[in-house]
């Protein structure tokens, strides 16, 4: 279904058409103009005829003058309609970009619900998913290998696993008797101590990597 703006683009390239046909039947004129004056001027150069040199110049002069004011017109009327042509050809891709960017949000919100991401984490998730999920030509949301979100989601389990609530085990509770740190804590020496997670983490959710950080300095040392 076409929309407004489709429409205007249709009636600017119509009207530059015309427009362009107008200035080719102005010069095809030029040209038959200027092949009669050379038939004027061959008939009365054989005349000898005084003044036929003079005649012959203020014709081409008049014709010449009134072709090129005819040709400047158009012209300009050519570079309006190419100017109103790009404008309404980069406002309908701000739309269309902004329609992508609604739509691939609104897909990640759905499944991120569905995957029990924490709403705190939601932000951080609709900041990447912007940068790696793209909006195809079927109005579908993948990654550029084919992932939908839901598979995206999954595999940023490994990455982000920021994302989900901590999974409780065994009742093991944190130094201060609150909620367990957080599992598999880059900044936590051991097996889960990761400067490639670490910096990760920085750029994509700096409160996170604060908190992590600040977890991992409480922890007991052994």
């Amino acid at each position: 279904m076409t929309t407004g703006k489709d429409d205007d683009i249709t009636k600017l390239k119509n009207a530059l058409a015309k427009e362009r046909e107008e200035r080719k039947a102005a010069t095809t004129a030029l040209k038959a103009a200027q092949s009669k004056l050379a038939e004027i001027e061959q008939a009365t150069a054989l005349g000898e005829s005084p003044n036929a040199s003079k005649v012959s110049e203020f014709i081409a002069a008049s014709v010449a003058a009134r072709v090129a004011a005819e040709t400047a017109d158009l012209q300009k009327k050519v570079g309006t309609l190419e100017s109103q042509l790009s404008d309404a050809a980069t406002a309908r891709a701000t739309v269309e970009s902004k329609l992508a960017h609604r739509t691939i949000d609104d897909a990640v919100r759905a499944a991120a619900a569905e995957a029990h991401v924490k709403p705190e984490a939601l932000a951080d998730v609709l900041t990447i998913a912007g940068l790696e999920m793209k909006l195809n030509d079927t109005g579908e949301v993948l990654t550029p290998d084919g992932q939908d979100v839901h598979q995206w989601l999954d595999a940023r389990k490994a990455t982000s696993p920021h994302w989900w609530p901590v999974a409780r085990g065994g009742g093991a509770r944190g130094s201060d008797g609150g909620a367990p740190p957080t599992l598999d804590n880059p900044f936590q020496p051991g097996s889960s101590f990761s400067l490639t997670k670490q910096g990760q983490l920085m750029r994509e959710s700096p409160a996170m990597a604060s908190r992590l950080q600040a977890e991992a300095a409480a922890m007991p040392r052994g």
